[in-house]
């Protein structure tokens, strides 16, 4: 996938985010249920990215970021759950 493939995606992610945050929708839990569809795109940049890459795109969209950040955090607590 090409660095454009990427950007697109997370301009995506992005835009949907702040579609979210104009409707007030800012706690994770309701920004985890509303944007489910977006996973795969999100683990496609996960993947196939450089951390040098995943830096510019979080850099360049804010949105992106946040909603990778919750995903983390929410991936975290699922993981500490198990143990």
């Amino acid at each position: 996938m090409s660095t454009n493939e990427f950007r697109r995606l997370a301009a995506k992610i992005d835009q949907h985010m702040q579609q979210l945050s104009a409707q007030g929708v800012n706690d994770a839990p309701a920004i985890l249920n509303r944007m489910m569809e977006y996973v795969p795109d999100l683990h496609r940049i996960w993947v196939g990215t450089t951390d040098y890459q995943l830096i510019a795109l979080s850099n360049e969209f804010p949105g992106f970021y946040r909603y990778a950040l919750i995903m983390e955090e929410a991936s975290e607590a699922e993981r500490n759950k198990k143990l």
